[in-house]
Order: structure tokens, then C-alpha cells, then sequence
């Protein structure tokens, strides 16, 4: 059992970065110019994350991120945002890198079954890890998600 939740927010990145990886690999087989958009597009869409939705977090005003590397990324940003609320266009910034990277690779991976099973299980459990321990323990209170997770009330708010 994870006692710890940076442990989880670190053990959880990890997955999500092998998933990525095994996304890559198994388009790479194929079709190396659709490898390269995948990889580039998914990271280009993590430091987009990071910069709208992570300096918002007051978690970085105080280096106690979960997620520990993001963290450090979002600290490298100006830090002026801390404490702002979460808007809409923050959460399509969030979630549309997420779905992109989730579901480009899935005709590629449909031919790997193997690997489908892991980059799912790796996601699921990444996922699991996110919800159970370290969005419980989260003092950011303007989170959509954690609004979501931990008191089940959720609203946008602009």
C-alpha cells in the first residue's frame, strides 16, 4: 500500500509517461510521421497543462506538489496565478492533451494487444492512484477536479 501521496502523484506520472511511451512505440511501428505528431502534440499539450492549469495550483507557492515533477515544471512559469480560479477554456486545456493522448494510438495499439493492455492498465491505475490518494489529500480548493472527487459538487466558474 502507497502511504505516502507524493509517492502516488510520483508513481502516477510514471505510469501516464510509460503509457505515453508505449502510445509512441506502437504508432512508431507503423507510421513514424504520426509517432512524431503524437509525441510532440502530447508534450506541447502537457507543458500547456501546466503553464494554464498548474500555476493556478497553491500546492506550487509552496513546492508541495503531489505530482513533485510537475511542480518543479509549473515553478520554472512566473507564479502569478496562484489562487486564481479555474475556468472553462483551463479545463478544455487540461482534458483535450489527455483525450488526445488516450485515444490517437488506439488503431495502432488494437493491433498490439499486448501493449493495448498495458497502455490502458497503466492509465487506469495512473487514474486510480489520482482519485484515491493524492486529489484526497489536495488542499487546492478552487480544483474542479478536486471539487469533483472530494466534496462531489462540480461548477465552472469564470
Amino acid at each position: 500500500m502507497i502511504h505516502d501521496n507524493r509517492t502516488a502523484g510520483i508513481i502516477s506520472i510514471l505510469l501516464i509517461a510509460v503509457a505515453f511511451l508505449i502510445g509512441t512505440y506502437s504508432i512508431f511501428k507503423y507510421n513514424v510521421l504520426a509517432a512524431l505528431f503524437y509525441f510532440v502534440t502530447v508534450l506541447v499539450g502537457y507543458f500547456l497543462n501546466i503553464y494554464f492549469y498548474c500555476r493556478k495550483c497553491p500546492h506550487i507557492a509552496d513546492n508541495s506538489c503531489r505530482f513533485v515533477v510537475l511542480g518543479k515544471i509549473a515553478c520554472l512559469f512566473p507564479k502569478n496565478r496562484i489562487g486564481e480560479r479555474y475556468s472553462f477554456s483551463d479545463m478544455i486545456v487540461i482534458l483535450i492533451p489527455r483525450l488526445f493522448m488516450f485515444f490517437f494510438p488506439r488503431h495502432w495499439l488494437f493491433k498490439q494487444k499486448i501493449l493495448f493492455v498495458v497502455f490502458w492498465g497503466c492509465i487506469f491505475i495512473s487514474l486510480f492512484l489520482w482519485v484515491v490518494r493524492v486529489c484526497q489529500t489536495c488542499r487546492n480548493e478552487k480544483c474542479p477536479f478536486r471539487k469533483m472527487i472530494v466534496t462531489n459538487k462540480y461548477q465552472f466558474e469564470n
